[in-house]
């Protein structure tokens, strides 16, 4: 596990490779909570696919624009 730790710290692109999924994981509960919460099936199936959906275009876009880039102020 401390493996784990020491490359979150000193590995700025698998740092980033969490964050990404961590906010794609967000996105996809603030959606389903959206939705009211409920637990049928179709509700989690939804579930499913936005924070899948969240994670895969947030990995997508940090890869594309992020990897050996210096960080940018967007204005």
């Amino acid at each position: 596990m401390n493996w784990l730790i020491n490359l979150y710290k000193t590995n700025p692109t698998f740092h980033g490779a969490v964050a990404a999924v961590e906010g794609g994981l967000l996105t996809g509960l603030t959606t389903w909570a959206a939705m009211g919460l409920p637990l049928n099936k179709q509700s989690l199936i939804a579930l499913g696919g936005a924070i899948g959906g969240g994670i895969i275009t947030a990995l997508r876009n940090y890869f594309k624009n992020r990897l050996n880039q210096p960080a940018t102020v967007v204005q």
